[in-house]
């Protein structure tokens, strides 16, 4: 009676071990994909500098062309249609069809996944314009965006001489936000956010 006892407790003692063993090994699978994502490489600064280089007259045409519809009712496109819900057809409600292929065709071409305007409602005066390139968060939690902005009189943040070492300021010091000079009214920018993405205007 004892003997089998002292079976049954060592194979609970064994079953225990295997279980938290398993359960060490996806917590730390988990930290690891967790990490990577948080990871996602962001963009350099000499990437983008040399991508805006290389497609400044697609920039200057999207630049054109969103001031010109900022003007009216758009705010926001992508380089792909949001399939997943209404968004898209609301946000560019009234712009002709072969408009928007013109937009995503120059976007695709310069690398910009996403144009955000920056207009007053009561004046609809465009103020800025933001073309995203690159980007990284998980879950929602924690974002990161890094692109090209367009502002005359430029007064939206910090301008450094490098954006590359915010990068992953926001999983430490609750936000980095920053510009780096490019030329004219020309800018790269970095918007790191720590908390729901839909808190991070610059991440939508």
């Amino acid at each position: 009676m004892t003997n089998q006892s002292d079976d049954k407790k060592g194979r609970s003692r064994l079953l225990l071990k295997v279980v938290g063993g398993a359960l060490v090994i996806m917590l730390a699978l988990g930290a690891g994909v967790a990490y990577l994502l948080l990871r996602s490489p962001l963009k350099s600064d000499a990437t983008l500098i040399s991508e805006f280089q290389s497609h400044h007259a697609e920039f200057d045409r999207l630049l054109q062309m969103a001031r010109e519809d900022g003007g009216t009712s758009l705010r926001h496109i992508t380089v792909e249609p949001l399939q997943y819900d209404l968004r898209d057809e609301i946000l560019l409600q009234g712009i002709p069809r072969e408009r928007i292929e013109e937009y995503r065709r120059l976007m695709r071409q310069a690398n910009v996944y996403s144009i955000g305007i920056g207009a007053r409602r009561d004046t609809n005066f465009v103020s800025y314009v933001s073309f995203r390139s690159s980007s990284a968060w998980a879950w929602g939690l924690v974002g990161a965006v890094k692109g090209w902005w367009w502002e005359p009189n430029h007064n939206s943040g910090p301008v450094y001489p490098q954006l590359d070492s915010l990068h992953g300021q926001e999983r430490t010091s609750g936000g980095a936000l920053g510009y780096r000079h490019l030329e004219g009214d020309w800018y790269l920018f970095y918007s790191g956010h720590s908390g729901s993405t839909s808190d991070c205007q610059a991440c939508q």
